[in-house]
């Protein structure tokens, strides 16, 4: 039994090396904290890149408030060194996943062995830590689970709601001076629990996962880009 644990993990680290095998180094560092929101993300390969395959496809950046980020990437083959430039800032307190397909290749026409995946945390600025009650939202009923992103793209936090109680999902756009206001109801399944954000289609806009207690399903909402959102499946689960 030992010797399967210790070959097991063996296993597991020559996957692991294999994996940042063409990475020397990355800026922000994994798992970093209090990252400037004006950074650069800096990766340092191992081997000459073909420049033509750092793409905004095979070097993707992804917030938790904003989705997928458009970048601006150069590459130094003297250094071996990508930069990749966000257009936009990073939101305040925002977790940033950096994700390196297996698109990217040498001049030598290798593809990557594996993907490479990092994160790291955006900074947020020093407050009082004293707050005050800005007003208060209706939504449906028995509000449960809370998710924050920019779900209208307009570079304001915007919030969903779980509703136990009635079945739905609240949407409440950020109007930007902290004013929030309820723009739809979405049916989901029944007794929803817990609700997030991503962009699941891969369309630049942020769609919504709901999970779904009583009839054990997830839903799924997808965002057609102007913050309407429309069920396009209820997937069964345990």
């Amino acid at each position: 039994m030992r010797k399967f644990i210790f070959l097991a993990f063996i296993a597991l680290n020559i996957t692991y090396v294999l994996a940042q095998s063409w990475i020397d180094s990355i800026v922000p560092g994994r798992n970093a904290l209090n990252v400037s929101a004006s950074t650069n993300i800096t990766i340092v390969f191992n081997r000459d890149i073909d420049q033509s395959t750092l793409t905004n496809a095979t070097v993707k950046v992804y917030g938790s408030g904003k989705g997928f980020y458009t970048t601006n990437i150069t590459y130094n083959s003297s250094t071996k060194t990508a930069t990749v430039d966000p257009i936009n800032d990073f939101k305040a307190g925002e977790f940033i996943s950096v994700i390196l397909t297996r698109g990217i290749k040498s001049t030598g026409g290798d593809s990557m062995p594996n993907p490479y995946v990092w994160s790291f945390t955006v900074k947020v600025e020093d407050g009082s830590g004293l707050f005050v009650r800005m007003g208060d939202v209706g939504v449906g009923g028995g509000p449960y689970s809370v998710h924050t992103s920019d779900l209208d793209g307009d570079g304001d936090i915007d919030i969903a709601v779980a509703n136990d109680g009635s079945n739905t999902v609240s949407i409440l756009r950020n109007d930007g001076g902290l004013n929030f206001v309820k723009v739809s109801d979405i049916g989901v399944g029944s007794n929803p629990l817990s609700v997030h954000t991503s962009d699941l289609d891969g369309d630049g806009d942020i769609d919504i996962v709901v999970a779904n207690y009583y009839s054990h399903t997830v839903s799924i909402l997808r965002n057609d880009g102007g913050l309407n959102f429309v069920k396009v499946s209820d997937v069964g689960v345990g």
